[in-house]
């Protein structure tokens, strides 16, 4: 069966009447030896994106090329009609824009780790990470006498565990802790950065690294809020192309819409601050 101008006609027709308007066609293919006629889609969707400081807003488009394909069959008539599931369409656009926020979120990271630990709020809260991995860099061994005496003895030995999974601590034939091949290979790397410095980057390396760990298994959330909060700042940025200045509320709407969280909003503020001293002598690519 070949593909006349009038089956293409009827598709494009069907496709905003029948499946969705922000729909379009990537391509156009014949199944050999049948009546059908594959199309690969792409979706095209509208994006509201404000700039507080000169009060003005961008319709900007997310797109993604070849996002599903579809069958048509076509009859006797050319008339061309399938049977689709709308849900599965939505839910591979959702995917493909968590994967694009996602590769944000790693860039982000891979900027920023070492600089980690200067934020208090992870510091504070993953202080006993911080405590192991200071002993064990300037002691070169983190004992278990030193574990026995820790009032939140529970708590340290699920951190202790956790890095040892990771590679950044081990076991010595007495039992004890010191630096595991990471933090050694790092320090290798290094070589030009003193103590503190390679100290910085190891705890970074540790959040960076395990921070799914961190999540899902330890119940801590503020390293993920925080990087979703700055993922969401870059993300409208790369829309428009240039950094844009928006205020708390805007802010706090956006991260909402994005990510689907509820964080507190007086929180989020608190989060904001700190990610605005962070960040401000960064440079990223993610505008490129």
């Amino acid at each position: 069966m070949a593909i006349n101008q009038e089956i293409v006609n009827k598709i494009r027709r069907f496709i905003p009447l029948k499946i969705g308007t922000n729909l379009y066609i990537n391509k156009i293919d014949e199944i050999s030896g049948t009546n059908k006629i594959e199309v690969s889609i792409g979706i095209s969707v509208p994006k509201i994106i404000y700039d507080d400081n000169i009060q003005k807003q961008y319709i900007k488009f997310i797109k993604f090329d070849n996002l599903y394909n579809i069958e048509f069959e076509i009859d006797k008539e050319n008339n061309v009609s399938t049977v689709i599931n709308h849900a599965v369409i939505y839910d591979k656009f959702t995917q493909k824009e968590k994967r694009l926020i996602s590769n944000i979120e790693n860039i982000i990271l891979d900027d920023i780790y070492p600089k980690l630990i200067e934020i208090s709020l992870i510091k504070d809260n993953l202080r006993m990470i911080y405590v192991v991995l200071a002993g064990i860099r300037s002691n070169k061994i983190f004992t278990q006498k030193e574990i026995e005496k820790f009032p939140k003895k529970k708590r340290l030995k699920k951190y202790i565990s956790f890095l040892e999974q990771y590679g950044i601590i081990r076991k010595n034939q007495d039992g004890d802790y010191v630096e595991g091949n990471i933090p050694i290979q790092l320090h290798k790397a290094l070589k030009d950065k003193n103590e503190n410095e390679v100290l910085k980057y190891t705890f970074g390396y540790v959040l960076k690294d395990g921070r799914k760990y961190l999540k899902e298994e330890l119940n801590l959330y503020m390293l993920d809020t925080f990087i979703a909060i700055a993922t969401t700042y870059y993300y409208l940025s790369a829309r428009i192309g240039k950094l844009i200045q928006i205020n708390n509320e805007t802010f706090f709407d956006e991260f909402t819409n994005i990510y689907g969280r509820n964080v507190n909003s007086s929180k989020f503020v608190g989060y904001l601050e700190k990610r605005n001293r962070l960040f401000r002598e960064s440079q990223y690519t993610l505008l490129a």
